[in-house]
C-alpha cells in the first residue's frame, strides 16, 4: 500500500508542475479600507486618472514598480520581478478592475494577485515597517494534491527560506527565486520559493518584514503557501510557480548559513500521511485537467508573444521615441523615471558595496556633459572636470564612450583615468594603448553626400553618424544609408540620441566593461563593486552585465521614463556631478 501511495504522489508532483510553472495570474486576496466611495465624485475622477496611467508607468519602470498621486488618491503598484512588461501592465489593469469589483463601495483597496499587487488609499502610503496605518497582512494555503508531513521537508523549507531571504535583502532589486532538492527515503522532490520587497525598502526593513512573513507561513503547516504585507511577499511550493530558472539552486546537503535564521519551532510534522484513494482520485482529475490546461497555456503564450511584440513596437517607432519624443500622459507632463533615485538612495548603494573596492565607469556624452547639437562642441565644464579628477584620486575611474580615446581625452584632459573608446574596442590605461583602424567611414561619406546636416565621426573602431541637424524629410535617407552599411559590412547598429553607431559585431559596452575590469584586475565581485553611469541605449549592455553578474549597479541618466536594466537614475549631468561629489565625500570621511 505504501508503495502505491508513493507512486501516486510522485506522479502528482511531476504532473502538476509541468503546465503550471509561471502561468498563473489570479486574485488570491484583497482588503478594503477607507470611507465610502461616492460615484461621480472628484475622488472617483482622480482614481480613474490614476488607473489610466499607473499600469504603463509600472510596466516601463526598471524594477516594475511605481506610485502615483492625483488629488487625494495615493496609489502604488508592483509586479513580480520575473514577469515581462506586457504581463505586468495587464496585471495592474486587472488589479484596478478587481478593486472596482470587490471594493466598489470604499475609497481604499489593496489587491493581491499572483503576479502583482496594488494599493490605493486616501492618504499617502508611507512605505516603512513602522507605518501601521496600512499594515495589511494576508496569507493563503495554496492547493496541492498531496499533504506532506515530513521533518526532511520542513527543514528544507526553512533552509531555502533563509537563503532566499539573504539574497533578497542583498539584491538591489529586492527580488529572489530559489529551489532546494529534497532527497530522502520516503520521497524525492524539489521545493521552490520566491521573496520580494519593495525596492525602496532598506535591507534591514526588508529582512525584518520577510522574517515575519516566514513565521506566519510556517506556523500554518502548509505544504504550499504564501503570505504578503503591503509591498513584500513570500511564497513556496513543491512545484515551480515562477518564470525562468531559479536564481538560487541549493544542493541537497545544505547551503550557506543564513544571516537571519528562521526558526522551525512551529513545524511538528512526522511522516507522509495521505489517504491513498483520495490521492488516486485527485490524480485522475489532475491528469485530465492537465490536457485541457496545457492546451490553453500553449494558445495563451502564443498570444502573449504576439502582444509583447506589438507593445515593443516597430524599429521605426522605437527610433522615433529614442530621437527625443517624450512619453506623455494627461496634459503632456513627462513621466518620472521609474528607477530609484541614486541621490535619495545613495546610502543603499554604499551598503550594497559592503566594504568592497568601488570602481566607477562613466559614459561621456549626456553623462559628463549635456548632449549638444554639434558633437565637436561637447566640452566638459571645469567643475565637472575637477570633480572627476578628484574622484580618480580616490576610486578606479574609467570613461567608456562611443568616441575614440583620443577625442574623449581631448575633451576630458585627465591622464589619471582609464579610457575605453570606440565602444571599448580601444582601451587606454596608464599601461596599455589599443590599436586603431577605419571601418566604413569612406563608404558613409560617399553615401551621405548631399544630405545637409549629417556628420560622420570616425571613432577608430566604430563610426558615428549624427543626424540631429538633418531635415525631417532626409532622416529616412540617412537611416537607409546606415542600414546598407550595416548589411554590407556585417556590422552592429545601435541608436543613441540622434546618432547611429556602427561597430564590429558581437561587441558592445557590456563587453567593454568586462574587458576593462579584467585588464585593471577589477573583475572579482568578491572585492570590487562597480558603478556604471550612462544615458543611452549603448549603455544598456553595460547595465545588464553588472546586474546579471552581480558585480555592481547601473545608474541611468534620464528625465523621462524608459525601459532600462539600470537600478537607479539621476536626471541630468548636473545630478551626475552631485552623485560623484557624494562618493568623494563618503570616501573622505
Amino acid at each position: 500500500m505504501s508503495k502505491l501511495l508513493l507512486l501516486v504522489t510522485a506522479v502528482l508532483l511531476a504532473a502538476v508542475q509541468f503546465p503550471l510553472a509561471g502561468s498563473s495570474d489570479t486574485r488570491w486576496n484583497f482588503y478594503c479600507a477607507g470611507g465610502n466611495l461616492t460615484a461621480h465624485s472628484q475622488y472617483s475622477t482622480n482614481l480613474e486618472a490614476v488607473a489610466a496611467e499607473l499600469p504603463e508607468t509600472v510596466a516601463t519602470s526598471c524594477l516594475l514598480f511605481a506610485n502615483k498621486t492625483c488629488g487625494a488618491v495615493h496609489a502604488i503598484a508592483q509586479c513580480r520581478g520575473d514577469i515581462s512588461s506586457p504581463r505586468c501592465k495587464q496585471c495592474i489593469i486587472r488589479s484596478f478592475e478587481d478593486a472596482q469589483e470587490v471594493c466598489w463601495h470604499q475609497e481604499g483597496a489593496f489587491i493581491f494577485r499572483d503576479e502583482c499587487s496594488l494599493g490605493d488609499y486616501t492618504k499617502e502610503l508611507v512605505l516603512s515597517r513602522e507605518d501601521t496605518s496600512v499594515d495589511v497582512i494576508v496569507t493563503k494555503v495554496d492547493e496541492f494534491p498531496v499533504i506532506i508531513h515530513s521533518a526532511s521537508f520542513d527543514s528544507a523549507v526553512v533552509e531555502l527560506a533563509n537563503s532566499v531571504a539573504r539574497s533578497t535583502t542583498a539584491s538591489p532589486s529586492r527580488f529572489t527565486t530559489g529551489q532546494k532538492a529534497v532527497a530522502r527515503a520516503e520521497f524525492d522532490l524539489e521545493i521552490y520559493a520566491l521573496a520580494q520587497c519593495l525596492p525602496s525598502l532598506s535591507a534591514e526593513d526588508c529582512s525584518s518584514c520577510i522574517a515575519g512573513l516566514f513565521d506566519m507561513v510556517l506556523t500554518q503547516n502548509m505544504t504550499a503557501g504564501r503570505a504578503a504585507k503591503v509591498w513584500r511577499s513570500f511564497q513556496y511550493a513543491p512545484e515551480k510557480f515562477f518564470i525562468g530558472e531559479p536564481m538560487l539552486d541549493l544542493p541537497v546537503n545544505g547551503s550557506l548559513p543564513p544571516t537571519k535564521p528562521v526558526e522551525d519551532k512551529h513545524r511538528h510534522r512526522q511522516h507522509i500521511s495521505v489517504l491513498v484513494w483520495i490521492a488516486i482520485a485527485v490524480g485522475l482529475v489532475v491528469l485530465l485537467a492537465i490536457i485541457i490546461i496545457w492546451a490553453g497555456v500553449l494558445v495563451r503564450d502564443t498570444i502573449e508573444r504576439i502582444l509583447a511584440a506589438d507593445e515593443r513596437g516597430s524599429p521605426a517607432e522605437s527610433a522615433a521615441d529614442e530621437r527625443g519624443s517624450p512619453v506623455e500622459r494627461g496634459k503632456g507632463k513627462p513621466l518620472v523615471v521609474g528607477c530609484l533615485s541614486a541621490l535619495t538612495f545613495f546610502e543603499d548603494i554604499i551598503n550594497l558595496a559592503r566594504a568592497r573596492r568601488i570602481a566607477v565607469l562613466l559614459d561621456y556624452d549626456g553623462t559628463l556633459t549635456p548632449v549638444v547639437n554639434t558633437s565637436d562642441n561637447a566640452f566638459m565644464s571645469e567643475e565637472m572636470r575637477a570633480t572627476v579628477r578628484k574622484l580618480a584620486a580616490l576610486f578606479a575611474t574609467s570613461i567608456v564612450s562611443e568616441r575614440s580615446c583620443t577625442k574623449v581625452m581631448d575633451f576630458v584632459q585627465i591622464t589619471e583615468i582609464n579610457y575605453a573608446g570606440s565602444l571599448g574596442l580601444e582601451i587606454m590605461t596608464t599601461a596599455t594603448v589599443g590599436s586603431s583602424t577605419e571601418i566604413v567611414r569612406e563608404f558613409l561619406v560617399r553615401a551621405m553626400d548631399g544630405i545637409i546636416g549629417a556628420t560622420i565621426e570616425d571613432n577608430k573602431y566604430s563610426v558615428s553618424v549624427h543626424y540631429r541637424n538633418v531635415a525631417d524629410e532626409d532622416k529616412l535617407r540617412v537611416e537607409e544609408v546606415v542600414n546598407n552599411a550595416r548589411n554590407e559590412h556585417s556590422l552592429t547598429l545601435t541608436q543613441g540620441h540622434m546618432v547611429y553607431e556602427l561597430s564590429p559585431p558581437n561587441w558592445n559596452k557590456g563587453h567593454a566593461v568586462n574587458y576593462l575590469l579584467k585588464t585593471l584586475s577589477l573583475d572579482n565581485p568578491e572585492n570590487t563593486f562597480s558603478v556604471y553611469i550612462g544615458d543611452n541605449n549603448t549603455d544598456e549592455d553595460a547595465f545588464k552585465v553588472l546586474q546579471e553578474q552581480q558585480r555592481g549597479v547601473g545608474i541611468l541618466v534620464a528625465e523621462r521614463s524608459k525601459p532600462t536594466a539600470a537600478l537607479y537614475y539621476v536626471k541630468n549631468p548636473m545630478e551626475v556631478k552631485v552623485f560623484l561629489q557624494k562618493l568623494i565625500e563618503w570616501a573622505e570621511r
